[in-house]
């Protein structure tokens, strides 16, 4: 075989590597992590750390009018309002070892707009909306002071100017994907936190996970020194979501990223009656790959090499 077939042969071999590429690109996990650096204080007084994301503490979450929503059926919208404040930092992998929040707190708080996608008997699908209701997003915080956020008051969450903020994208599978009502009426507060302010409140039984990819409008460089993660997804995962409380009381008040206040309305028994659902969630928010950048990547190169190719070839 002459080197000028061996050219030609090349070009379709090319296109094959980035159609691979792109095939990789759509098989990653969705959330698999990956890293960036982040500056604690925001002021240079220790080593930034690489990290891969943030643990969250035992937290709260309301989905208001989420009743209502289900009684509607598919279709139906609702907003859920997250707020919590972040237990630890995810260091990288392949360990992802926990490293301490030093030397103040860490908070975050979310707004969605999310739509009933399926109800199956006791178990109930979601998506996040492609239209996203006024205040919606995400917002991280951090204080040099400890301890201001308040799970029982709901204070104390969104204090000083958000480090990252963010947009829900659009999602075409149920995000809260399997929350399953398995009914019963149980206290719905029973943390060994202060003494519930909803007392006599009961609830069903309840778990499930969630998964919500958040575009990040904005970083703080001062937190954020490196270059600072495109996407970031908050992953409750393992029963994330779960009713009743156990680790932390139920809030009685909730603020959204851009000072939002919902009324907190709960029916006889939260998750079957009522127009809100309120319910407990623990997990992650860590930095995910773009879907695309692979592909684009192995187009890149696949592009190059045609180039020099038909360089080379005009040359010969």
């Amino acid at each position: 075989m002459d080197i000028r077939s061996l050219r030609t042969m090349k070009a379709p071999l090319f296109a094959l590597a980035a159609a691979a590429a792109c095939l990789l690109s759509a098989a990653q996990p969705a959330n698999a992590a990956i890293t960036f650096t982040f500056d604690q204080d925001g002021a240079g007084g220790a080593a930034p750390q690489t990290i891969s994301g943030f643990n969250l503490s035992a937290g709260n979450a309301l989905a208001d009018n989420g009743i209502t929503a289900i009684s509607a059926g598919v279709g139906s919208t609702f907003q859920l309002y997250v707020q919590t404040t972040i237990g630890n930092l995810v260091g990288p992998p392949p360990n992802g070892s926990p490293l301490a929040v030093t030397p103040g707190q860490l908070t975050a708080v979310a707004s969605i707009t999310e739509v009933v996608t399926a109800i199956n008997g006791n178990t109930v699908s979601f998506a996040v909306a492609p239209v996203q209701a006024a205040g919606s997003g995400l917002a991280l915080y951090a204080s040099t002071t400890p301890n201001l956020a308040s799970p029982l008051n709901g204070t104390g969450f969104i204090t000083g100017a958000p480090i990252l903020t963010g947009v829900a994208i659009p999602s075409v599978q149920g995000t809260l994907n399997s929350f399953t009502n398995a009914g019963g009426s149980v206290p719905f507060d029973q943390s060994p936190n202060p003494a519930p302010v909803f007392a006599g409140q009961q609830s069903v039984n309840g778990s499930g996970v969630s998964t919500i990819d958040f575009q990040v409008t904005s970083t703080d460089p001062l937190y954020f020194p490196g270059a600072s993660p495109a996407i970031i997804g908050l992953h409750l995962g393992n029963a994330g979501a779960n009713v009743p409380f156990t680790a932390v009381n139920p809030s009685t008040a909730f603020f959204g990223p851009n000072g939002v206040n919902p009324v907190v309305t709960l029916g006889a028994i939260n998750g079957t009656s009522g127009p809100d659902f309120q319910f407990q969630v623990s997990g992650t928010f860590t930095a995910v790959p773009e879907p695309s950048s692979v592909c684009l990547m192995g187009l890149g190169i696949a592009g190059a090499l045609t180039l020099i190719r038909r360089k080379r070839a005009s040359v010969a």
